[in-house]
């Protein structure tokens, strides 16, 4: 198929959590996998899943060949969460899950018990579904299909900063498919992307760009 991209976009619905259901974006690979960048919120689960179903070959399984989960805020992972609630293995499958969330002595926002309770979350969620879970580490990588994942910036590229909000964060990525770059910020600030310009200038250059909503 085409290699398409997809945005979740907002419902200003008063409906449960429909007008927070944000922060979710598909792409669809040549060999008809998908990639799920970010989930949304609980919400968002359905919907994801509705077009993940809509744009896979009736009896076939739907194959997420990755999810990329850029920080434990309700409106970026809690939609992966309840998918877990909603669907089992023969509904959907994933193969890989890539997130970082830092190290517990980084960040004063979360307690530690916190963090760790958000980590576990994350990677059981995708467990479930049948996927290997990495740490995104800043000059990762991957290679899907007709489509290339790097990694440009992590949390571990605070070094000993203490991180006061978690939308700093918040790993940014670029997805390549032929020759069009697309640029994923999460909710970058600017303490982080400072850093970020700072380590790659003139090669942060892309096609698209998703901006960061705060």
């Amino acid at each position: 198929c085409d290699t398409t991209l997809w945005q979740l976009g907002l419902q200003w619905e008063r409906e449960d959590d429909l007008v927070y259901r944000m922060n979710a974006y598909v792409m669809q690979l040549a060999d008809g996998r998908f990639i799920v960048h970010d989930t949304g919120t609980r919400a968002a689960s359905k919907y994801i899943y509705n077009y993940l179903r809509e744009n896979t070959p009736e009896g076939e399984k739907i194959k997420i060949a990755a999810v990329i989960i850029t920080h434990p805020h309700t409106d970026h992972m809690y939609g992966l969460l309840e998918m877990e609630k909603l669907y089992t293995k023969d509904d959907l499958e994933i193969e890989a899950a890539y997130f970082n969330f830092g190290a517990k002595s980084m960040q004063s926002n979360y307690t530690p018990a916190r963090l760790t309770e958000l980590w576990r979350d994350c990677e059981k969620a995708a467990k479930a579904f049948g996927a290997e879970v990495y740490v995104a580490r800043t000059g990762m990588k991957i290679e899907i299909a007709d489509a290339v994942i790097e990694f440009l910036w992590t949390v571990d590229d605070y070094g000993t900063t203490i991180i006061e909000e978690y939308n700093d964060a918040s790993a940014v990525s670029r997805i390549t498919v032929n020759d069009q770059k697309i640029l994923f910020l999460g909710d970058h600030t600017e303490d982080p992307s400072l850093i970020t310009m700072s380590m790659y200038k003139e090669d942060l250059k892309s096609d698209m760009v998703t901006v960061a909503h705060h």
